[in-house]
């Protein structure tokens, strides 16, 4: 999961820098101005993004560019913390951001304290409660990055343990590489897709192939699964 904020508060960072160091799969950056959001916008793929125009000026214009992006990804949610000197969306203005499910207005501080919580806690990839996953014989053990079969110590180190426990802990849900990568990299502008199959590649040759059993399914052209195959 990936969130970019627009504030020059520190409040919502700070909060966010909080809940990363509980679970590294929360990347965030958090900007002042209008020109970095943009710039960031065009090199990494968000899956929420945070306006608070009670400090800085969110104009139409913007808002616009912003209800294109979610049109290309489905899955991006817009805060938008409306100021309350503003005046309010006309009926036709509510309709076309509201409706869309892509922008939250409110004036409420907690409301946006609330809503990242939310996302941190109802989200399975980043549950709390998830730090020992076991599926059969196999157990990951998040905190220590370590992986059991059969009480069987496996070693699987770095970005591959990373892909693995993130697959594992999405089961039988089809993963794309653009969001292990956003989830995963915390610049994964700098990096190319074809590091997933490596780490993948790595993960079938340390655990797949000494232990013959399946772990990672490979979807043409969708992503990646787990499903354990003993």
């Amino acid at each position: 999961m990936r969130i970019i904020v627009l504030a020059t508060s520190k409040n919502i960072c700070s909060l966010l820098k909080e809940i990363a160091k509980e679970n590294g799969a929360i990347k965030y950056d958090c900007v002042e101005e209008v020109k970095d959001l943009n710039y960031y916008l065009d090199i990494r793929n968000y899956d929420h993004i945070v306006l608070n125009s009670k400090e800085i000026d969110v104009d139409n214009e913007l808002l616009e560019n912003l209800v294109d992006l979610t049109v290309l990804s489905q899955n991006m949610q817009i805060l938008y913390i409306k100021a309350k000197s503003e005046g309010k969306l006309n009926n036709l203005e509510r309709a076309k951001l509201l409706n869309k499910g892509i922008i939250f207005s409110t004036d409420e501080d907690d409301y946006t304290k609330d809503y990242i919580e939310t996302l941190f806690y109802s989200s399975i990839s980043v549950s709390k409660n998830e730090r020992v996953l076991r599926e059969g014989k196999l157990l990951v053990d998040i905190n220590n990055m370590a992986v059991f079969y059969d009480d069987r110590a496996i070693t699987l180190e770095g970005k591959a343990f990373e892909v693995f426990a993130f697959l594992f802990k999405r089961k039988n849900e089809i993963i794309t590489k653009e969001e292990l990568l956003n989830s995963i990299w915390q610049e994964p502008e700098l990096v190319t897709p074809n590091v997933i199959d490596v780490c993948i590649h790595i993960i079938r040759q340390k655990i797949d192939k000494p232990l013959n059993i399946s772990t990672i399914e490979t979807i043409k052209r969708r992503g990646f699964r787990f499903v354990l195959k003993e």
